[in-house]
């Protein structure tokens, strides 16, 4: 048997078109048919001999001169010599469809088969010409130059000035070769984009092509019809066996490259399907060679019946059916399997077979996610090469995956093209890829961990501050407990937030510097302008002048704490401890609006300050200053919430700020008037008012006044109550001396209250 390399031509080697054959020599399918087979070749008709043909051994030559019972040949050269006289007849019509196509790498001046007009054309010699040369005859290309192709298409490609304009090239062998050359524009192998394929089965000029024939007067011996059926049936056998199992095939091959799995996968393809079975001639596409052979080379018929005589289906269909009772599938119809792509990745120097997924080429920072579709590397990944075969690895320990080494973002990214280190000034967070900042942690639970002494020390003071005012409120309940713990959270505050500041002058941006100095700066001005003002009202109240005439450094310590929340100067008026320093007699409307205005700075003074930490937290990560600070301003606003809501109402309405202020029992009385007591005739005392130059009501001390409290009241009120006194009894008409005797009766009856008050503090 010969077999005609010419459609694979590789001279010293089995090909692909006759791997079937040996195949089912090695599994015994010839032995089985009683079918002795030999590679040595001896020209003698038995035993069986497999021969590699070449260009100069013919196969039909051979048969036609009795050096070889079958050969495979191409039907078009099968006619053309039985039309010219030659005694031969196709047994087995195996190809299906044609395999030839014109190739041409993707030009301006070639979008189309028409623009092939004129330009340098390399084809196959002998019976191959016959598809293009119809398709030039169907489509209306003229003026084109034919050249003989040699071994390979690489005509095309093999120079950047286009040697020739278009190759043919079949499916099975030179597309492929074609396919694995250096595109030296690109570095990377040829892209099916790159090229533009005209293929004869889309054009309507494909012709049939292997197929096996023998000598007709042999066929005729029914000894030999016999031999022609069991040898078809074996060669059947072994299609069947490498359709089924590629690979196994490929192995058999003396190349077992990926240029032969190439081979082996187009072949089957134009093998199967095969609907009327393996080897029986399809009538119709017969005819369809007979028109392009007969409008192209030309085809006589010297035998003068049909050209159709030149084959004979009765051998196949007799192995179709022989195969089917065997249980073997001799049709393929499930079979679809789709064509290899060849690909040489980045850093690779050899090519190899790979599906559409491996082949889709994909940029820096992707990876093929389907067949020609790339899709970012997942954070923590990264890819930095450009084409085929393209995986996103994860990037080494102690680096980030990132977009571009000009990253600043210092995190895993999606889409990463490099792996980063951690940039000077900052370090790893734990176990996580993220780039921190010294003081800066990715989490708040790492940063809580990484702080417990400075966490402590902040919940500690928050702690004393509570515990200090229930012990207050326990040993003092009627004084106003709650500025103490108020000093302390204040004075927290105010140290957290120069902290915080110090932290935005040293990493944030400017903007965020100015803001927060200016808001800060704001509140300390306003607070201070704040306590000034409360003290200036109070100078109306005569009880507070002559408490500062003794208690002058208290409220300098008061205006200074002023500076932390205006709120904390009312200390000197919380009244804890009965110490002097702490008993002001304040007004209760000063004390509810320094509250109310005090919060009112609060709020305007920490919105803006949370927005920026806020935003520091987002863009720095987690900083213990702006989480303290926002710690601390939560907790003063939502305490300055609560008692706003409360003091707001009392001011609104009048009333006292708490139910332990003695003004509850006794509303404030109006401008004009003061109160006191006096003996009525049974020795009663009774409430009596004196028209008076209307000093603002006092709110007396809830506990029992010290010594030098009620001394200094009596001086003052023996003061004044000798001027009204004197008032009252000229209106009353008296003169002289009896009126100032009735003025002193009055008054050492009330000395005589005021020393038993005396002694009552004394005790």
């Amino acid at each position: 048997m010969l077999i005609d390399a010419h459609l694979v031509p590789l001279l010293t080697r089995a090909n692909t078109a006759s791997i079937s054959n040996r195949k089912a020599e090695t599994l015994g399918y010839f032995a089985d048919e009683c079918l002795p087979h030999t590679d040595t070749p001896s020209y003698e008709p038995s035993p069986l001999q497999i021969q590699q043909g070449d260009l100069e051994n013919d196969a039909i030559s051979a048969v036609m001169q009795g050096q070889m019972t079958f050969g495979i040949a191409l039907t078009g050269s099968a006619m053309q010599s039985y039309g010219s006289g030659q005694n031969l007849t196709i047994v087995m019509q195996h190809f299906r469809s044609s395999a030839m196509l014109l190739v041409t790498v993707q030009r301006p001046d070639i979008t189309s088969f028409q623009d092939l007009s004129g330009k340098m054309i390399a084809l196959f010699p002998g019976g191959d010409q016959a598809e293009p040369l119809a398709a030039f005859h169907k489509y209306g290309v003229t003026g084109y130059t034919t050249l003989l192709e040699g071994q390979t298409p690489l005509e095309l490609v093999s120079t950047g000035q286009y040697r020739v304009d278009a190759v043919a090239a079949m499916t099975y062998n030179e597309l492929a070769q074609l396919y694995e050359a250096v595109n030296n524009n690109t570095g990377m192998l040829y892209q099916p984009s790159e090229l533009q394929i005209f293929d004869m089965n889309k054009l309507g000029t494909a012709m049939l092509e292997d197929g096996i024939f023998a000598r007709s007067d042999w066929l005729a011996i029914p000894q030999n019809q016999n031999i022609t059926r069991r040898f078809i049936r074996a060669v059947a056998k072994g299609w069947i066996y490498c359709r089924d199992n590629e690979a196994a095939c490929i192995d058999f091959l003396y190349d077992h490259g990926p240029h032969q799995g190439w081979m082996i996968r187009e072949v089957n393809r134009i093998m199967w399907p095969s609907p009327d079975g393996l080897g029986v001639m399809d009538e119709s596409l017969f005819d369809l060679s007979v028109q392009v052979l007969t409008s192209t080379l030309g085809l006589n018929n010297t035998h003068g019946g049909p050209i159709s005589n030149v084959y004979d289906t009765s051998y196949a269909e007799w192995v179709v059916g022989s195969l089917e009772e065997e249980g073997l599938d001799v049709r393929g119809l499930g079979w679809n399997k789709s064509s290899w792509h060849i690909c040489m990745n980045p850093g690779q120097t050899t090519f190899h077979l790979c599906d559409a997924v491996e082949a889709t080429i994909c940029s820096p920072g992707s990876e093929p996610e389907s067949a020609g579709v790339c899709a970012p590397c997942p954070a923590g990944l990264y890819s930095s090469e450009y084409g085929t075969g393209i995986v996103c690895a994860p990037c080494p320990d102690g680096t980030f995956s990132a977009v571009s080494k000009n990253s600043t973002g210092y995190e895993n990214q999606v889409g990463g093209t490099v792996c980063l280190g951690c940039p000077a000034g900052t370090k790893m967070s734990g176990d996580q890829v993220v780039c921190i900042r010294p003081g800066t942690a990715a989490t708040l639970g790492d940063l809580l961990s990484e702080n417990k002494d400075e966490i402590a020390l902040f919940g500690s003071v928050t702690g004393i501050a509570m515990l200090t005012y229930l012990w207050l409120n326990s040993r003092y309940p009627d004084a106003d407990n709650t500025v103490i713990p108020k000093v302390f959270l204040a004075g927290m505050d105010f140290v957290v937030e120069i902290s915080f500041i110090r932290l935005v002058a040293s990493s944030a941006p400017t903007s965020y510097l100015i803001v927060s100095s200016f808001f800060f700066g704001l509140k300390i001005f306003a607070q201070l302008l704040l306590a000034c003002a409360f003290v200036d009202y109070e100078t109306r109240n005569a009880g507070f002048v002559d408490w500062v005439r003794v208690n002058a450094q208290a409220l300098s310590i008061g205006v200074v704490l002023s500076v932390l929340n205006a709120e904390c100067i009312v200390i000197i008026g919380c009244r804890v401890g009965g110490w002097e320093a702490f008993s002001s007699p304040l007004s209760n409307i000063g004390v509810q609006w320094v509250n109310v205005w005090s919060f009112a700075i609060l709020v305007v003074d920490k919105i803006p300050l949370l927005i920026v930490q806020i935003l520091l937290l987002i863009n720095q990560g987690w900083q213990l200053p702006p989480v303290l600070a926002i710690s601390a301003s939560l907790a003063i606003m939502i305490q300055g919430i609560l008692k706003w809501a409360f003091v707001g109402v009392s001011v609104r309405r009048g009333k006292p700020v708490s139910s332990k202020d003695p003004d509850a029992e006794t509303p404030a009385p109006p401008p004009g008037m003061i109160l006191g007591t006096a003996n009525d005739n049974d020795g009663a005392k009774k409430r009596i008012s004196f028209f008076a130059p209307a000093p603002l009501p006092v709110r007396p001390p809830a506990t029992l006044p010290r010594r030098d409290d009620i001394r200094n009241r009596i001086v003052a009120m023996q003061e004044q109550l000798i001027e009204l006194e004197v008032e009252k009894h000229r209106r009353e008409g008296l003169e002289g001396a009896a009126a100032q005797r009735k003025v002193l009766e009055s008054m050492e009856e009330r000395v005589r209250d005021l020393k038993v008050e005396l002694e009552k503090g004394a005790g």
